[in-house]
Order: C-alpha cells, then structure tokens, then sequence
C-alpha cells in the first residue's frame, strides 16, 4: 500500500513564494518515487499509463477535490490509481490529492 505519510514535513510551513520551487524539488520527486515503488511491486508490466487507460477520473465524489485544485493555481492534484494484484488491470482503488502551500496535504482514498 502506498504510503504519503511523508509529505506532511514536505510542505507544511512553506510560503507562497517558495512552494513552487519546494514541489519541483522535494514533493513531486518524493511522489514519483513512491508512486513507481509501488506499482513495481504490484505490476508485472512497467507500464503505467496502460493500466490507467480507461478509467475516469472526474466524477462523483471527487469532484469537489477537483474544484478546489482548480481554485488554487499552481497547486500540485493527483491522482494514483492502486492495484491490489499483478494479475489484473482492475483497480481496487485510487488516491487523490492535493498539494496547497502551507496547508497540509489533502489526499482522499476511495474503494472501487
């Protein structure tokens, strides 16, 4: 399961001014390492965008964490889709966030 736990010490405490460089630094890089770290571990197939293929990603309850990523300009959204198996291409979930300057990270986890 992946785990964001981290970023918290990320990006609490960053102005405005310096978020954008602390994300393209620290957070963006932390994200795609984790985000690869896990789906090596649950994927026989290197490729991400293929598994991702298909599937929406604006609708139900997530739209209100998208209205707020389209209020806050420069503010990094997510989504990462999980896979509980290697065998399917199914998820069993996806995660969504979103990064905002001096405010804890907000990441929802909904079930398929």
């Amino acid at each position: 399961m992946l785990d964001c736990s981290h970023l918290d010490r990320l990006v609490i405490g960053l102005d405005a001014d310096s978020a954008e460089r602390a994300f393209v630094d620290r957070v963006i890089p932390a994200l795609a390492d984790a985000w690869l770290d896990d789906h090596t571990r649950s994927s026989p197939s290197p490729n991400i965008v293929e598994r991702m293929a298909g599937h929406p990603l604006s609708a139900g309850p997530f739209g209100k964490l998208e209205l707020e990523a389209v209020a806050s300009p420069g503010a990094p959204y997510f989504t990462y889709w999980r896979y509980g198996r290697a065998d399917t291409q199914t998820p069993n979930g996806v995660d969504r966030g979103l990064f905002r300057p001096a405010a804890a990270p907000r990441i929802n986890r909904h079930a398929n």
